[in-house]
């Protein structure tokens, strides 16, 4: 499916990090009709990740996912793009959980490589980062992503004490953006790093020494906590839910209170809560489970 001209306007001013551009653009979609409008959905999520409210962009994105199911065919690059908004949302969101169970079960698409090699880099695989980034560069199918897995791998290979690798890395990057004027990359990875890293490579702090970059916002958190819940756990967040007590809880699964007392203290340090309406919302926030109501 070709790219209408004002969504493709859109995705080049996103790529630009021209807010007022895209903004204008994405105006110009609203009165596209269904068929056009997968990309333009897609577009309107990106700015969301960028610019938006992202709880709210996630919400559209879901509600767009449903209303456009018929032409989301599996494997499809429509599909691999609203699965790698979505995934880029919810680790903006923090929700680890989520986010790698979506990339885990989404089709192995090259759109998605990029969401795929964020996820590693900021779950602290930096070495799974580094190959998935290596692997992709050499496919003749990977194109659009290619500066993004760039600049992941570098700081991937700072990590690692793979300085001049990393250098390498940025460089090509930077080499990239001052070509293309594609800044959106450079948003989406850790901003410390990056800038530590750019010390050494002057092509790459020019960039960030000027607008838009130098006045950007994280989008991502600089790192991901992954929680493991036990069975047991999702079960006792299961009952919380349903509204039973702790003596409920140990009648429901014939054990002693003492055990669902030592169940539910494993369970608020993990989710970081103190009553069980706090355990439940941060279990869902981080996405250790699906949604879940926050009422007692």
């Amino acid at each position: 499916m070709a790219l209408n001209e004002p969504t493709a306007r859109a995705l080049a001013a996103i790529e630009r990090l021209d807010r007022a551009a895209a903004a204008t653009a994405l105006d110009e979609c609203a009165s596209l009709n269904l068929t056009w409008s997968l990309f333009a959905d897609y577009a309107q999520a990106c700015y969301g990740l960028l610019w938006g409210d992202r709880e709210d962009a996630l919400h559209n994105l879901h509600r767009d996912r449903g209303r456009s199911q018929p032409w989301l065919d599996a494997g499809s690059t429509a599909a691999g793009l609203f699965d790698a908004v979505e995934a880029e949302l919810l680790m903006a969101l923090g929700r680890a959980g989520q986010a790698g169970t979506l990339l885990e079960s989404a089709a192995d698409h090259p759109v998605l490589t990029a969401a795929r090699t964020h996820f590693a880099l900021l779950t602290g695989e930096d070495q799974h980062a580094v190959q998935l980034a290596e692997r992709a560069l050499v496919r003749p199918d990977q194109r659009r992503p290619r500066m993004e897995l760039r600049l992941v791998a570098a700081l991937a290979q700072a990590r690692l004490g793979l300085r001049e690798q990393a250098r390498t890395s940025l460089r090509h990057a930077a080499e990239g953006a001052h070509a293309t004027g594609a800044l959106r990359a450079f948003a989406l990875v850790p901003a410390g790093e990056l800038a530590e890293l750019a010390t050494e490579v002057p092509e790459a702090s020019a960039l960030l020494q000027a607008e838009p970059l130098r006045s950007r916002t994280a989008v991502f958190p600089d790192r991901l906590a992954t929680i493991e819940l036990t069975e047991r756990e999702r079960t006792i967040l299961s009952l919380i839910e349903d509204g039973l007590n702790m003596q409920q809880m140990a009648a429901e699964l014939y054990v002693s209170y003492n055990t669902i007392k030592t169940h539910m203290r494993g369970l608020y340090q993990k989710v970081d809560a103190s009553s069980r309406e706090q355990a439940l919302a941060n279990a869902y926030r981080l996405g250790l489970v699906p949604a879940v109501s926050t009422s007692s």
